[in-house]
């Protein structure tokens, strides 16, 4: 069963237990703000993985990783995990760069897994 919420950014699907949220360019406004409440519905949802596309974006902002980690806190008591996919190599710099390789399940532009 697939069930997609259309909102204007990020977009949300979901399927059994997996999440996968759309990222795209955040307007600074109100994008920040969209995204953390698609991520709080994701998992008050029931979800235990969430994976977040970001082909869409060059780099992330410290407040998107931010995010990103509050929902990974909550998906391990869970069981599960935060998956990146579709990275750009600024996103995949970045996530080396801080050591946040080893927190996230990343998934580059080209497919393959970067563990």
């Amino acid at each position: 069963m697939i069930d997609t919420v259309q909102t204007e950014r990020p977009t949300t699907s979901s399927a059994n237990d997996t999440v996968t949220v759309v990222l795209s360019e955040l307007d600074p406004a109100d994008g920040l703000s969209q995204l953390r409440w698609e991520l709080r519905d994701a998992v008050l949802s029931g979800a235990r993985t969430v994976v977040v596309d970001v082909r869409d974006v060059p780099t992330l902002s410290s407040d998107v990783v931010s995010s990103l980690l509050g929902v990974h806190r909550l998906c391990r008591v869970r069981g599960g995990r935060v998956e990146l996919v579709g990275c750009e190599p600024g996103v995949v710099e970045l996530l080396y760069r801080t050591g946040l390789w080893r927190v996230f399940h990343v998934r580059d532009r080209q497919g393959g897994w970067r563990r």
